[in-house]
């Protein structure tokens, strides 16, 4: 048993190392992408800066790292953006940041789910701006258009669907490819030896391998 543990822990250091490493550049990407976007939002009076600046706090708070501050900062900024654009009447601003909020709870939506809580708001939102925007346009080229309460509930029953796998689905993914690459990397160092010969314990790895592959192959064709 103790022999077993050692010979897992090389292993398990650096698996946890490789952790910290994501975690540090998710949470370092962050923090620079919030720094630029509060710079172009300084710069608001020029044409353009605040469109950049949500695309930056967007890219921010999509580099979600647990217990990183930089990414709830910049979603705090998003909704801030969006709260003050609804106020001013400035309806193209608020769509483009409502959406990059939707769009951020739809790409950390998982275990966690970070930026969900006002997913359910934001599709309320995003539908009504964009059956006014759809009415105005249409009103300017002078082509007919749909009641706002009818085409609002259509925009609305389009943004609750979800195209994305299920979650089972994902996990099958992640387990596979996490599982074949595992035991690809075990077979390597332990089941050969030098002269590249196959050991006897190389067997259970390569074994592995083969389903893991087959597991990953499956969800990638189960997946919509």
């Amino acid at each position: 048993m103790k022999g077993a543990f050692r010979g897992a822990l090389p292993w398990l250091c650096l698996t946890l190392i490789m952790i910290s490493a994501l975690w540090w550049v998710s949470a370092s990407r962050a923090s620079v992408m919030l720094e630029r976007a509060r710079a172009f939002e300084s710069e608001a009076e020029r044409e353009g800066m605040t469109a950049l600046a949500i695309e930056r706090y967007q890219w921010a708070a999509r580099s979600y790292a647990p217990f990183a501050e930089a990414p709830q900062e910049a979603s705090r900024a998003l909704w801030r953006l969006a709260e003050r654009a609804q106020k001013s009447g400035d309806e193209d601003t608020e769509l483009k940041a409502r959406e990059r909020l939707r769009g951020l709870a739809w790409s950390t939506e998982g275990v966690v789910s970070p930026f969900s809580e006002r997913l359910e708001e934001l599709n309320e939102r995003i539908a009504l701006l964009r059956a006014r925007d759809a009415i105005r346009e249409a009103k300017r080229l002078g082509a007919p258009h749909p009641d706002q309460a009818k085409l609002k509930a259509e925009l609305l029953r389009a943004l609750h669907q979800d195209p994305r796998p299920p979650l089972s689905i994902s996990l099958l993914l992640a387990v596979g490819l996490i599982g074949s690459l595992v035991s690809l990397l075990f077979f390597v160092f332990k089941g050969l030896t030098p002269r590249l010969e196959l050991r006897v314990e190389g067997r259970l790895p390569l074994i592995s391998f083969s389903l893991c592959v087959a597991l990953w192959l499956s969800a990638l064709a189960l997946a919509p």
